[in-house]
């Protein structure tokens, strides 16, 4: 339809370009003759011209109404959409509807910050269908004072604590062989509670024989022997620290 009534109209236009001409060109002798026929084609020439202005208007017309109607959304909802694409804290500006590909889309610009983009919403689906980031906003330069900070102070650094060892364990119970210890740090009694839970903790049982003081391995022990049926058990615990220096298991 467009393209019928462009081609109507460059046929007038021609038409009355070419009667205009003819009309400039007639020799002054002839004009008195031919009034009846200029009259008759100055009527036709104004014909022409008011059928043109109905053709461009009936156009216009025509590519607005195409345009409305195929458009199901606004600017405002182009405008909207384009906002939740590119983010809540940008701002739409500028709108164009045009027909790409035979669609008709929305080109909205949006900025968000010192960023802009251009995104194209489908004016009949209501739908993104892309984004373009152009260039960046460029803010002028405003001349803001620079503060500068002061100096952070070098707060000092405490040396590392000194990690004294502590002394050597002294033992209350002397080393000499032929000192035997009056009153030593492990009791007979904790002694034989020693041995009697480690004979527990190996999975035995068995009735306590005797407990004495001895010599073993270069220090004072309490020797315990606990004895099962045949079988006898016997400990020799550290009278200074209770540590069980020797175990030993004998059958009859």
């Amino acid at each position: 339809m467009k393209k019928f009534i462009l081609g109507i109209s460059a046929v007038v236009i021609f038409t009355l370009g070419y009667m205009s001409f003819g009309l400039l060109v007639e020799q002054p002798t002839q004009a008195t003759a031919a009034n009846n026929e200029t009259a008759a084609m100055q009527a036709e020439i104004a014909e022409l011209r008011a059928m043109i202005q109905l053709l461009l208007s009936m156009l216009a017309n025509q590519t607005t109404g195409e345009s409305q109607q195929a458009a199901r959304i606004s600017s405002q909802q182009a405008r909207d959409i384009a906002i939740e694409i590119v983010g809540q804290a940008s701002t739409a500006y500028n709108t164009l509807l045009f027909t790409e590909n035979g669609t008709l889309m929305f080109e909205v610009e949006v900025h968000n910050g010192f960023l802009r983009y251009m995104v194209y919403v489908d004016a009949i689906m209501g739908v993104a269908t892309r984004m373009v980031q152009v260039e960046n906003l460029i803010l002028p330069d405003v001349g803001l004072p620079v503060e500068s900070l002061p100096p952070m102070p070098v707060l000092p650094v405490a040396p590392p604590p000194v990690v004294v060892a502590p002394p050597p364990p002294t033992s209350s119970v002397s080393t000499n062989r032929n000192v035997r210890p009056a009153n030593p740090p492990i009791t007979r009694e904790r002694a034989i509670e020693i041995a009697e839970n480690d004979l527990h903790a190996r999975g035995h049982s068995g009735t306590f024989r005797s407990v004495s003081l001895d010599w073993e391995r270069g220090q004072w022990v309490w020797e315990v022997e606990f004895r099962s049926g045949r079988t006898e058990f016997e400990w020799y615990i550290n009278v200074d620290t209770g540590a069980i220096v020797k175990f030993e298991i004998d059958w009859d």
